[in-house]
């Protein structure tokens, strides 16, 4: 069951077991908790409800609908703000707080219920509460890191250590936050930026629990989507390198679901379309996503001057947002069904067809003198040069995969992949249950068929040659 997807391993510790579906602000009232449920959603992070009370009642409410509604099978990654001093939330001082931590961590204090999947340590860090606490990223990820440890500790009395210590980190084109002095070049930066969280668990007996990040590049018409691609491939490599034989390092991606605006008194920007977000969705899983959430599952406004968020599953009173929230929970399925397939998979290169306006990681195209090996792919012809392949592997077996995207968001088309090696047999993880369909066999290329605008399928190359 998709619902349970935190299992307790050997090592006492949260792992990911199914592939995640999740989203940001759900109002907290039952109505809208089931119908984001029935549309597929099995995460949720209330940050809509950041009080201690109302985080207390959303956690509460989960866990009587996972009793007494059959089928409801939603948890939640707790979001509390808390005034000084702070216990789960961008904790500024880990060690003189931990008794209040602990004291927030017990059962008893109605935040760590069956339907507690973790708790939410940080968004977006270094990023405080004010110019005047501002930190550094060794400085809050050493924080993180406190936390985490402290969460993973399984004689704190608190029964945590199964549970997810949860940090969301910027994108890349937020420069300004993470920039080392020692390089001026965007991508550097945000390598080291990764490298500034993820090494703080080296001497750790487990890595970082997870990499989760949000870029959205339909959020406005200054949005910068050329770098997409680029954030996606340097999280995929970052995972990769600190992951241990023991614990491989999922991450997840955060999408734009909902218009954006400037503030409560401004127009919303126009609502990302339904290909738009099945686009981001489907090319952070070509490059190896492990999860999608959505921003927001229903309108959000902060305080001014910030930005709020419109409607995507839901509108503001709760109910469903008409064709919209048909759509996503269409593609909820989809997820569903190619989940078990792609949770036993390690992504390990990525080809386009072109860049078109896109800045491309090196070797990803197809002029590129320095294409992986790991590529299965050697052409992709579409009726636009819009398509792309995620090339995975298998840890056990010899079979391969690939992930054939449609990164035009206006045109179906089929592609016709030509492959770097040939196959014994092509088949095609069906998106409702999982199984093998065939397509080709002893084959050195295959059509995929048609393929919507923004998605994707998946194919396994049984025994490459």
């Amino acid at each position: 069951m998709l619902s349970v997807f935190l299992v307790q391993s050997v090592a006492a510790a949260w792992r990911q077991s199914t592939f995640l579906i999740g989203g940001y602000a759900v109002g907290g009232d039952p109505i809208s908790l089931i119908r984001l449920n029935d549309a597929g959603v099995n995460i949720i992070v209330p940050f809509d409800n950041p009080s201690p009370p109302r985080a207390r009642e959303v956690a509460s409410r989960l866990d009587s609908l996972r009793v007494n509604r059959p089928g409801f099978g939603m948890r939640e990654i707790v979001f509390k703000e808390t005034a000084r001093p702070m216990t789960l939330f961008k904790n500024s001082d880990p060690v003189a707080n931990r008794a209040a931590i602990i004291g927030e961590l017990a059962p008893s204090s109605g935040l760590n219920n069956t339907s507690v999947a973790g708790w939410y340590l940080w968004d977006e860090p270094p990023l405080f509460y004010s110019p005047k606490q501002r930190l550094t990223p060794d400085e809050a990820f050493s924080k993180i890191h406190a936390m985490t440890r402290l969460i993973r500790d399984s004689t704190n009395g608190a029964l945590t250590h199964n549970k997810l210590p949860f940090v969301n980190l910027f994108p890349v084109h937020v420069y300004h936050w993470f920039q080392p002095q020692r390089s001026p070049d965007t991508l550097v930066a945000y390598g080291c930026y990764l490298d500034q969280y993820l090494s703080k668990f080296n001497s750790d007996s487990l890595p970082a629990p997870v990499i989760s990040f949000d870029k959205y590049p339909f959020e406005a018409p200054w949005a910068d989507f050329r770098l997409y691609f680029v954030q996606l491939a340097i999280v995929r490599d970052k995972a990769a390198q600190y992951s241990r034989a023991t614990y491989h390092i999922p991450f997840w991606s955060v999408v734009q679901a909902s218009p954006r605006r400037q503030n409560a008194t401004s127009p919303y920007q126009p609502t990302p379309t339904f290909n738009q977000v099945r686009w981001q969705t489907y090319i952070s899983i070509a490059y190896g996503a492990k999860g999608i959430f959505y921003w927001t599952l229903r309108p959000h406004d902060d305080p001014p001057p910030d930005a709020g968020y419109g409607a995507s599953f839901l509108r503001r009173d709760g109910s469903t947002n008409g064709a919209l929230y048909d759509s996503l929970t269409a593609l909820n399925a989809e997820l569903r069904g190619l989940g078990p397939t792609l949770m036993q998979l390690d992504p390990v290169a990525v080809f386009h067809a072109a860049a078109n306006r896109f800045v491309l990681p090196l070797g990803d195209d197809s002029l590129s003198k320095a294409g992986s090996p790991l590529q299965l792919v050697l052409g992709l012809e579409g009726r636009t040069k819009e398509g792309m392949a995620g090339c995975f592997t298998a840890p056990v077996g010899s079979d391969a995969y690939i992930m054939i995207a449609n990164k035009d968001t206006l045109v179906t088309q089929s592609f016709r992949v030509t492959l770097r090696h040939g196959a014994r047999s092509i088949e095609r993880v069906s998106k409702r249950d999982g199984r093998l369909i065939p397509v080709a066999s002893d084959a050195a290329s295959f059509a995929t068929g048609m393929i919507s605008p923004g998605s994707g399928e998946l194919f396994r190359l049984a025994a490459p040659k």
